[in-house]
């Protein structure tokens, strides 16, 4: 193993000094057949009308969608379900421009910490100076969570409804067009779209883009040249579509590696998908960069962050658990990584500013202090072992349930139920559960039916609506947590604050 694949590439020793230097970028193409940033064209619809007026530097479509219409468009798309494949994404891009090529971006896999990694790297460029655009799913409390931008000094912006339904109503004669040749455009594939364009029109510096399902075949994957990939986490999930071993998961989301173009991974990865990573890499003659764990120390932890040192600097890791210990330095080291290898401005301490300041729901989201009420979105055995760490030092420590303790739970079907129950079922003196608002949902009853066949499990485990059990939650004397699908998270928060 080379050197590069062993450690991470370290913090400069005499940090720059003035303004952080934007990257540059490609102007971007206004969309249409054949163009190029020196003759834009206006695009035409597929019918061959004038699709869009370009006025005050953005595009004007002829008729826009509100934003209850276009929810309700976008939304629509789900019932084609999910079709890995890059031709419909692509043939798409391509009518309105291919604004991807116009954007410098980092690409993010992985099963789990992808979201968070995503988030305090973009927070982290933001506070170096930069634009940053984040594009994340699944959302959590709205919609517009999927696509936001970060800028200096600022908090992360979600899409305007406006810009979202402008934008949306521009894209949608062409993704239909496309039906006959490609098949009907998926939602996520709509989305991933709508979001470069944004970028793209905004004139971002960077982007930072969350793959949605592993990474050879997502809609995401059509980045031709990466700033850096950055793969977090690998765990067993959705080994129906990306294969039943972590070998084959991993090779899935090394379909984001691009030839020669610098790979960050985080620490502990279990070796079957390590060993994928690195022949990836090498294969790709990609150098690969993983955070130096002994270069760590762990100053406090607690349910709202973790004080560490990182090369003898402090950071506040805002997100509790271990877990975000990793996800922190995986973004860290990616910075580390554009600074030396893609020449970006960037300032250690403007970074790490920038990256304290991030904030996400359901992230082990501490939501009360005394008692405890954590909210997080973790649902296969992976994530909720990353919970069951942090519920087993503050909540049951040894394993033994805190009195009161309260479990609140809700899984979909097509995860791994038995795993994932097993995992934090013992840690609670009592559970409730509950069917999650999706068509994919386990009922209550049959999930409370599993975690007592649960060996450790309490005698209370009860089915409840979701109302009733945020009622319980609220109320409840005791340390409570309510976790198991992020489908949950968002129907229940507002009920918890």
């Amino acid at each position: 193993m080379t050197e590069e694949a062993e450690h991470a590439v370290k913090p400069e020793t005499a940090e720059p000094t003035g303004s952080a230097v934007k990257p540059e970028t490609a102007v971007f193409s206004q969309p249409g057949p054949s163009t190029s940033p020196t003759s834009p064209q206006k695009p035409t619809s597929p019918s061959g009308a004038p699709a869009v007026t370009v006025r005050d530097g953005r595009f004007e479509p002829a008729e826009t969608m509100t934003y209850k219409e276009t929810l309700s468009y976008i939304h629509s798309l789900s019932r084609f379900g999910m079709k890995p494949g890059l031709e419909r994404i692509r043939a798409l891009l391509g009518l309105i421009g291919d604004p991807q090529d116009a954007l410098s971006c980092v690409h993010v896999a992985g099963t789990n910490g992808k979201g968070s990694t995503s988030t305090m790297l973009a927070c982290g460029l933001a506070g170096a100076g930069y634009t940053v655009g984040l594009y994340t799913s699944p959302y959590v409390l709205d919609f517009r969570e999927r696509i936001q931008t970060v800028s200096y000094g600022e908090k992360p912006e979600m899409i305007s409804r406006e810009d979202l339904a402008r934008t949306a109503s521009i894209l949608r004669p062409y993704a239909e067009s496309i039906s006959e040749r490609f098949g009907e455009v998926t939602e996520f594939e709509f989305i991933t779209a709508l979001a470069f364009f944004s970028f793209a029109e905004r004139g971002t510096d960077v982007c930072v883009i969350e793959t949605g399902l592993g990474g050879r075949l997502d809609a995401t994957n059509v980045i031709k040249e990466p700033l850096c990939s950055v793969i977090t986490s690998i765990g067993l999930d959705h080994t129906d579509i990306l294969g039943d071993t972590l070998a084959k998961i991993a090779g899935e989301k090394c379909g984001i590696i691009k030839e020669g173009c610098p790979v960050v991974t985080c620490f502990g990865q279990e070796t079957e998908a390590m060993d994928v990573i690195f022949d990836a890499c090498t294969e790709k003659s990609s150098p690969l960069a993983v955070p130096e764990e002994g270069h760590l120390r762990v100053i406090s932890e607690d349910l709202t962050g973790s004080d560490i040192e990182y090369f003898g600097k402090r950071i506040r890791v805002p997100f509790a658990g271990r877990h975000q210990i990793n996800n922190c330095l995986t973004a860290l080291t990616a910075a580390f990584v554009l600074r030396d290898r893609r020449e970006m401005r960037i300032h250690n301490d403007s970074f790490i500013q920038g990256l304290e300041s991030a904030s996400m729901p359901a992230r082990q989201e501490l939501l009360r202090s005394e008692p405890p009420l954590i909210l997080d979105g973790s649902h296969n055995p992976d994530g909720l072992e990353k919970l069951f760490d942090t519920v087993e030092r503050f909540i049951a420590p040894g394993g033994k349930p805190k009195k009161g303790s309260l479990l609140v739970i809700g899984m979909l079907r097509d995860k791994d139920v038995r795993g994932s129950a097993g995992k934090v079922a013992a840690c609670f003196e009592r559970i409730i559960t509950v069917t999650p608002d999706s068509p994919r949902a386990m009922e209550a009853s049959e999930l409370a039916d599993i975690i007592r066949a649960v060996p450790g499990a309490p005698e209370k485990v009860t089915p409840m609506d979701v109302k009733e059990a945020a009622a319980e939650a609220k109320s409840n004397a005791g340390p409570t947590v309510v976790c198991g699908s992020l489908y949950l998270a968002a129907e229940i928060r507002p009920l918890l604050i």
